[in-house]
This record gives C-alpha cells, structure tokens and sequence, in this order.
C-alpha cells in the first residue's frame, strides 16, 4: 500500500500537475498572458465612472467606486463569485435583467479572476466589470481583499464587519440602504432586499 501511495504521488509531482482551489485567492497568477493582459490594475487617483465597457476588467479600490456612486441614484453593486452554486448567486445576465426591470445601475465586482468563466460573462452586463485591487490592498487573499474592498465602500466599520460578505448591496447617493445575500429575499413585507439597519 505504502509503495502504490510512493508511486502516485511521484506520478503527480513528476507530471506538473498542480491543484488550486478556486475563490481563496484572487487567481490571478493563475490567468494566462493574454487574460493578465485584460486585467487594468488602475491607479488611485483614477474615475471609474468615466470608463467606458470593453473587454477588460477593472481593478479597483472600494474608494473608487464609492466616489464613482455617491452622485448616483438607485446603484446596485453586485459581488460576483463566478463558481458560486448557493441561492444567492447568479448569472449576470440574471442580475443585470434585475436591475433594469427595477431601475437599479448595476455595478459588478468579481470575487476572483476565473479565465474560463469571467471574461465570457462580462458581456451581460452594461457596464465595465471591476474586482477589487489585491496590489493595492497588498493580498491577494480573496476574504482579506474583499473586507478591506468594504470598508472604503461602506464608510463605516462596524457595519462593513457585520456585512462584508454579503452578494448585494444597495446605494442611494453613496448612502448604503440595503444588502442581502441573495436577490429574492422572502421577507415578509414583500421587500427584495433588507434595509441596512435590520
């Protein structure tokens, strides 16, 4: 038995073969040269708002996005973890059909870079896709990135630590006014999505 175990593990290391496990980092060493060339790691100082939709990805801070919806009405930022299978997660073209029978701007931030999933979906929705910025937050630790991706968002850390893992997320001018976990929501007053102070 020892020597069977001894030959597959010499087979594998031998092979090359190795084994990740997608969402507890960013991925993006993972991405070949022609998908880490669609990533655009923007600089601080940056208005994503003024982007226009392409076939990149953006990387950006939570501050950047805040600065980008505090002018704006009815936002909806989507946090979007492409291998997801849980109730609350989605096709984006699911989420952005959402937002426009609702009358929500959808903004989406992936998770993690997934090559063989991020780059087709990023045509179902309107606008440029983001994720968060692991070299300006200096991780590429996905649950460390996204909380600090959060708080520059939110604005308020109490709330981004009782939040942060959240799918969706609500603004009206900057103003955080609702979050929840999945879309569709089954509250009792008929709500989609849970007032922030609940």
């Amino acid at each position: 038995m020892k020597k069977s175990l001894l030959c597959i593990a010499s087979i594998i290391l031998l092979s090359g073969c190795s084994i990740t496990m997608s969402g507890l980092t960013s991925a993006y060493s993972h991405l070949s040269e022609e998908h880490k060339n669609k990533i655009v790691f923007l600089a601080t100082e940056d208005k994503v708002c003024e982007l226009e939709k392409d076939d990149k990805i953006y990387a950006i801070t939570g501050d950047q996005l805040y600065k980008c919806i505090e002018t704006q009405e009815n936002v909806m930022i989507y946090n979007w973890v492409p291998h997801c299978t849980s109730a609350g997660c989605y096709l984006l073209s699911y989420v952005q059909s959402y937002c426009d029978s609702n009358g929500y701007t959808l903004y989406v931030v992936a998770a993690y870079y997934d090559s063989t999933r991020i780059f087709n979906e990023q045509e179902n929705v309107s606008l440029p896709l983001f994720s968060a910025n692991e070299k300006y937050y200096k991780t590429k630790y996905r649950n460390k990135y996204t909380k600090l991706f959060m708080k520059d968002l939110i604005k308020d850390d109490k709330l981004c630590k009782e939040i942060w893992y959240k799918k969706t997320f609500v603004f009206n001018y900057g103003k955080l006014t609702a979050h929840s976990l999945k879309l569709e929501d089954d509250n009792a007053d008929g709500t989609i999505l849970k007032p922030w102070n609940e």
